[in-house]
């Protein structure tokens, strides 16, 4: 592939010498970013060099440049592929949801309850799971105008509460969900 090309024609340093380590980073950052084919690593450098550079500390011995990049792929996978995998991932979302317009909202609060689950509030993580399934049958498109009533009067919708209401209006105002932006950030 381009990337293990690349990586071949590389001035590549000694890595068994730790001051060498930092070289070889930067010079794996440039073949990761620069081609057509990107690694998905973190968009802030200086955190994609840290990721780089800790591959180094798992290694007994001197390691290869395709042999880096080799664990960099392994780790971080390749963007087009993962972008392509979230559309599929999106997509099936539509056809499993009775609105394919609530698709991103659904994918938000699914998203959501992993985060939750992954940081051990299984609580929190249960109820926004519900609120996923209550969306996914939902038979009408979830708008600003609307999404309140979700929680209360007499269109109320069962396990959609006013701080769900709130989440699903910000992510339809704003395409973000604060609460999911923090827990993604403790994530990574």
């Amino acid at each position: 592939s381009e990337l293990l090309q690349a990586a071949e024609k590389l001035d590549w340093p000694d890595t068994s010498d730790p001051s060498q380590r930092k070289k070889a980073c930067v010079l794996m950052y440039e073949v990761c970013t620069s081609g057509s084919v990107k690694i998905d690593l973190p968009e802030d450098q200086k955190k994609a060099k840290q990721k780089i550079f800790g591959l180094f500390s798992t290694a007994s011995g001197p390691l290869t440049a395709t042999e880096v990049l080799g664990l960099v792929v392994k780790e971080y996978g390749i963007a087009t592929a993962k972008a392509e995998a979230k559309a599929k991932q999106k997509e099936a979302l539509a056809a499993g949801c009775e609105c394919a317009a609530n698709a991103a909202v659904l994918q938000a609060f699914q998203e959501l309850s992993e985060l939750y689950f992954k940081g051990g509030n299984s609580n929190a993580g249960i109820s926004a799971k519900k609120v996923a399934t209550a969306i996914q049958g939902l038979d009408f498109e979830i708008t600003v105008g609307n999404v309140m009533g979700l929680s209360k009067g007499p269109n109320k919708v069962a396990n959609i509460g006013k701080s769900s209401a709130d989440k699903i209006k910000e992510f339809l105002s704003t395409g973000k969900m604060q609460k999911l932006e923090e827990k993604r950030m403790l994530a990574a």
